[in-house]
């Protein structure tokens, strides 16, 4: 016999559960949205150590420079590397945890042209994709977005990287953006299993102690 309070206790704990569920479920809807990128490219060039312009990442001649200015209305980083994360998924597969956290560049606001020859202010993202077991190549990809509405332009794939741990997309600092993006892609669904797994526990837990005061209260009832 459950104790009266549980089921209320139950519902309770349950609610934030739900509005987050609620809220996971439309940004992933919102992300369902995004339109593929304009332009798929192969790689003209390798990412190796040195390359500091990340000239094989470029999505046309001549190379991506860095913005001098964000313009008022800009996209926000955390935005960008969301919507970039999501195109990678779709049009070519996550990469690792592993890589997601070690490597990459970006969200970078740039001044790119791209191959219909012109140039625009764009976020680029690059993410390792895989790196052979010894450490010594990888493949990367890049996706640039338009700075202002988030769509999607190009996606540059098949970007070779030299030693990866010693190419200029080892992140010297944690991936301050990946475990928000973590969290709003595949983490939150495993994040609210173990919440509800807890929340399982306590209440078999306070189930099974009802049920044991139950049994000997009618144990000392007189006969």
């Amino acid at each position: 016999m459950l104790p009266k309070r549980l089921p209320v206790l139950l519902a309770l704990v349950s609610l934030p559960a739900v509005a987050i569920l609620a809220w996971w479920g439309i940004v992933r809807l919102d992300l369902q949205r995004t339109p593929p990128p304009r332009w798929s490219v192969p790689a003209k060039d390798q990412i190796c150590y040195g390359d500091a312009d990340l000239a094989g990442a470029r999505p046309g001649d001549p190379p991506p420079q860095p913005a001098s200015d964000t313009p008022p209305g800009t996209l926000s980083p955390d935005r960008a590397g969301l919507i970039a994360h999501h195109v990678i998924d779709q049009q070519i597969g996550s990469p690792s945890l592993q890589n997601a956290l070690m490597y990459g560049e970006g969200p970078t606001l740039v001044q790119a042209t791209f191959p219909d020859g012109n140039q625009r202010l764009a976020w680029r993202s690059i993410s390792l994709i895989t790196e052979d077991e010894y450490g010594m190549s990888g493949v990367a990809a890049a996706v640039y977005l338009d700075a202002a509405t988030g769509e999607p332009l190009a996606l540059v794939r098949g970007i070779g990287v030299c030693e990866p741990s010693w190419s200029p997309l080892l992140r010297v600092a944690t991936n301050k953006y990946f475990w928000q993006i973590w969290l709003q892609t595949s983490g939150l669904p495993l994040l609210l299993g173990l919440y509800v797994v807890v929340v399982l526990l306590i209440a078999g837990v306070a189930a099974g102690g009802g049920w044991l005061r139950l049994r000997r209260s009618q144990r000392r009832r007189p006969a």
